[in-house]
């Protein structure tokens, strides 16, 4: 499809009439995108629409931030007591593994075990293994900032 000068004037003065482009489209016989493409080409724009709403966008209201909430087991502090996982894990297997059995898993290549002792309640480790699992938050973010000022660091040598 070529544009000639009596398709230019009907989009010129179909435009300025403020039709849409879907109609300008329809009445020459092209697709949306090219009216649109055209229109652009000639330097033809329109003002944006008026919002909705009946307020601008940089009078919007400033709702305040929500504090992020982070969840986080807690371990149960063990008590003074040895405790059953110090004196090492059952080694029991994935099939043996029942709701109350501690899923701690040791080994790095098959066959791999699982602790195996009691679990604290609610919890899938036994209290030895849910101090290892379930850091405090504070602790995470401190090793985190640690990691990213190493990261810095090096980045900056």
């Amino acid at each position: 499809m070529s544009w000639t000068e009596e398709r230019v004037d009907t989009l010129r003065r179909l435009f300025e009439a403020g039709v849409s482009f879907a109609a300008i489209a329809a009445e020459l016989n092209i697709t949306r995108n090219a009216a649109i493409g055209k229109a652009h080409r000639l330097g033809l724009y329109r003002e944006a629409p008026a919002q909705l709403g009946g307020r601008p966008k940089s009078q919007k209201e400033q709702r305040p931030r929500k504090e992020r909430v982070f969840f986080v087991k807690r371990s149960v502090p063990l008590p003074p007591e040895t405790h059953a996982a110090d004196a090492g894990p059952l080694h029991i297997g994935l099939f043996d593994l029942t709701d109350a059995t501690c899923k701690f898993p040791f080994g790095t290549q098959t066959p791999f075990t699982f602790c195996g002792h009691a679990t604290a309640p609610g919890l899938p480790y036994c209290k030895a293994h849910c101090l290892i699992a379930y850091q405090p938050v504070d602790q995470r973010r401190q090793k985190s900032s640690e990691k990213s000022s190493l990261w810095h660091a090096a980045r900056a040598a």
